[in-house]
Protein backbone atom coordinates (compact mmCIF):
# COMPACT_ATOMS: atom_id res chain seq x y z
CA UNK A 1 0.00 0.00 0.00
CA UNK A 2 1.48 3.36 -0.95
CA UNK A 3 1.86 6.16 1.55
CA UNK A 4 -0.54 9.12 1.23
CA UNK A 5 0.91 12.47 0.29
CA UNK A 6 -0.23 15.67 2.00
CA UNK A 7 -2.48 16.55 -0.94
CA UNK A 8 -4.23 13.14 -0.72
CA UNK A 9 -5.05 13.29 3.00
CA UNK A 10 -8.76 12.96 3.75
CA UNK A 11 -10.59 13.54 6.99
CA UNK A 12 -13.58 11.83 8.50
CA UNK A 13 -16.84 13.64 9.04
CA UNK A 14 -16.35 12.94 12.76
CA UNK A 15 -13.05 14.84 12.78
CA UNK A 16 -14.61 17.81 10.98
CA UNK A 17 -17.55 17.78 13.39
CA UNK A 18 -15.08 17.85 16.30
CA UNK A 19 -13.56 21.08 15.02
CA UNK A 20 -16.96 22.55 14.17
CA UNK A 21 -18.29 21.73 17.66
CA UNK A 22 -15.37 23.62 19.15
CA UNK A 23 -16.50 26.64 17.16
CA UNK A 24 -13.16 27.11 15.45
CA UNK A 25 -13.90 25.99 11.93
CA UNK A 26 -16.46 25.58 9.17
CA UNK A 27 -16.87 23.01 6.40
CA UNK A 28 -15.78 25.65 3.87
CA UNK A 29 -12.53 26.39 5.71
CA UNK A 30 -11.93 22.69 6.19
CA UNK A 31 -12.26 22.14 2.43
CA UNK A 32 -10.00 25.10 1.63
CA UNK A 33 -7.26 24.34 4.19
CA UNK A 34 -7.22 20.55 4.72
CA UNK A 35 -3.57 20.18 5.80
CA UNK A 36 -3.83 22.87 8.47
CA UNK A 37 -6.97 21.19 9.78
CA UNK A 38 -5.26 17.79 9.79
CA UNK A 39 -2.37 19.22 11.84
CA UNK A 40 -4.83 20.93 14.22
CA UNK A 41 -6.92 17.78 14.69
CA UNK A 42 -3.82 15.66 15.27
CA UNK A 43 -2.42 18.12 17.82
CA UNK A 44 -5.70 18.42 19.73
CA UNK A 45 -6.17 14.63 19.77
CA UNK A 46 -2.62 13.97 20.97
CA UNK A 47 -2.07 16.87 23.33
CA UNK A 48 -5.38 18.59 24.03
CA UNK A 49 -5.85 22.35 24.34
CA UNK A 50 -3.55 23.03 27.29
CA UNK A 51 -0.92 25.67 26.66
CA UNK A 52 2.74 24.74 26.82
CA UNK A 53 4.24 25.49 30.24
CA UNK A 54 5.54 29.04 30.61
CA UNK A 55 9.05 27.70 31.36
CA UNK A 56 9.24 25.62 28.14
CA UNK A 57 12.66 26.01 26.55
CA UNK A 58 12.23 26.55 22.82
CA UNK A 59 15.01 24.46 21.30
CA UNK A 60 13.60 24.65 17.77
CA UNK A 61 10.88 26.71 16.16
CA UNK A 62 9.74 26.81 12.56
CA UNK A 63 7.19 29.18 11.04
CA UNK A 64 5.30 28.02 7.95
CA UNK A 65 3.11 30.07 5.62
CA UNK A 66 0.51 28.33 3.47
CA UNK A 67 -1.65 25.24 3.83
CA UNK A 68 0.89 23.14 1.93
CA UNK A 69 4.28 24.44 3.01
CA UNK A 70 7.17 22.14 2.19
CA UNK A 71 9.76 24.16 4.04
CA UNK A 72 9.63 26.67 6.88
CA UNK A 73 9.86 30.35 6.05
CA UNK A 74 11.66 31.11 9.31
CA UNK A 75 13.71 28.76 11.53
CA UNK A 76 15.15 29.23 14.98
CA UNK A 77 17.41 26.90 16.92
CA UNK A 78 18.55 27.64 20.44
CA UNK A 79 16.90 31.07 20.23
CA UNK A 80 18.94 32.07 17.18
CA UNK A 81 17.72 32.65 13.66
CA UNK A 82 19.22 29.88 11.53
CA UNK A 83 17.05 29.94 8.43
CA UNK A 84 15.02 32.32 6.31
CA UNK A 85 13.42 31.26 3.03
CA UNK A 86 12.19 34.32 1.11
CA UNK A 87 10.12 32.15 -1.24
CA UNK A 88 8.32 30.43 1.62
CA UNK A 89 7.98 33.78 3.40
CA UNK A 90 6.18 35.35 0.43
CA UNK A 91 2.73 34.33 1.62
CA UNK A 92 0.51 33.23 -1.27
CA UNK A 93 -2.33 35.72 -1.76
CA UNK A 94 -4.91 32.92 -1.89
CA UNK A 95 -3.66 31.11 1.20
CA UNK A 96 -4.01 32.76 4.59
CA UNK A 97 -2.30 30.17 6.80
CA UNK A 98 0.43 30.51 9.38
CA UNK A 99 1.67 27.68 11.59
CA UNK A 100 4.31 27.57 14.32
CA UNK A 101 6.02 24.30 15.14
CA UNK A 102 7.80 24.41 18.48
CA UNK A 103 10.05 21.52 19.54
CA UNK A 104 8.30 19.25 17.05
CA UNK A 105 4.75 20.20 18.13
CA UNK A 106 2.25 22.24 16.12
CA UNK A 107 1.81 24.95 18.74
CA UNK A 108 -0.09 27.56 16.72
CA UNK A 109 -2.21 27.20 13.58
CA UNK A 110 -4.26 30.00 12.06
CA UNK A 111 -6.28 29.92 8.83
CA UNK A 112 -8.20 32.82 7.30
CA UNK A 113 -8.00 34.79 10.54
CA UNK A 114 -9.31 31.89 12.69
CA UNK A 115 -7.05 30.29 15.25
CA UNK A 116 -7.40 26.50 15.14
CA UNK A 117 -4.69 25.76 17.73
CA UNK A 118 -2.86 28.07 20.14
CA UNK A 119 -0.72 26.31 22.69
CA UNK A 120 1.76 29.19 23.02
CA UNK A 121 0.18 30.55 26.21
CA UNK A 122 2.68 32.74 28.01
CA UNK A 123 5.73 31.49 26.09
CA UNK A 124 8.18 34.14 25.03
CA UNK A 125 8.60 33.51 21.32
CA UNK A 126 11.67 34.63 19.37
CA UNK A 127 11.13 37.95 17.61
CA UNK A 128 10.27 38.04 13.93
CA UNK A 129 13.49 38.63 11.98
CA UNK A 130 14.29 42.10 10.76
CA UNK A 131 15.92 42.92 7.44
CA UNK A 132 19.21 43.34 9.34
CA UNK A 133 18.84 39.82 10.84
CA UNK A 134 18.23 38.31 7.40
CA UNK A 135 21.19 40.12 5.85
CA UNK A 136 23.45 38.92 8.70
CA UNK A 137 22.25 35.37 8.15
CA UNK A 138 22.97 35.56 4.42
CA UNK A 139 26.41 37.08 5.02
CA UNK A 140 27.39 34.37 7.52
Amino acid sequence: MSEQTESQITFTETQLQALTRLGISTPELYAQYPNSHHNAIETLEQRGCDALPKDTVIDEMQIYYGDVAYSPAIQYRGGKLIGFDPNAYAKPADNECVSFRINGLWAYIQVAGRILVDLTGELELPPMPTEKDVLALVAA
